[in-house]
């Protein structure tokens, strides 16, 4: 799978563990074959599971995901600063680090190293440190 065929959703949990069973309705939803469990770093017990699924079984199959696990978001990655975000939180950080009157902008993330980027309901950015937990792969 192609990083074009595919979207990456991150899922977050309020709890103290990862459930098994939350694990295998991810795998048997979307048949993924890693699933990255980060920490988020809070005063909160939370966690941020992160997967691919295939743009093909995204609308159909999210949707219906969506129902039991409220907090799904379809998520961009920056491999350089290991930074999630939501594009809604990316329009936001251009914003507010200046003038983006390329058509591209560059996007300093290293204020936001090790984190999850989300824009709030108020319009305010969230930035989430995250630690990653574990990584569970599954077998084909």
């Amino acid at each position: 799978m192609t990083l074009r065929d595919s979207a990456l959703i991150g899922t977050f949990l309020h709890s103290n563990t990862v459930s098994p069973s939350t694990i295998r309705s991810i795998v048997e939803t979307f048949q993924a074959h890693k699933i990255f469990v980060f920490e988020i770093k809070d005063t909160e017990k939370r966690f941020l599971l992160t997967f691919n699924i295939k743009n093909s079984t995204k609308d159909s199959r999210l949707r219906e995901y969506k129902k039991e696990y409220k907090n799904t978001v379809q998520l961009h990655r920056s491999k350089e600063n290991n930074t999630l975000f939501t594009i809604n939180s990316l329009n936001q950080v251009i914003l507010e680090q200046g003038d983006s009157k390329e058509d591209r902008p560059k996007v300093d993330w290293s204020p936001y190293k090790n984190s999850c980027v989300l824009l709030g309901s108020d319009g305010e950015l969230k930035v989430l440190k995250t630690k990653l937990h574990d990584i569970i792969d599954i077998p084909n």
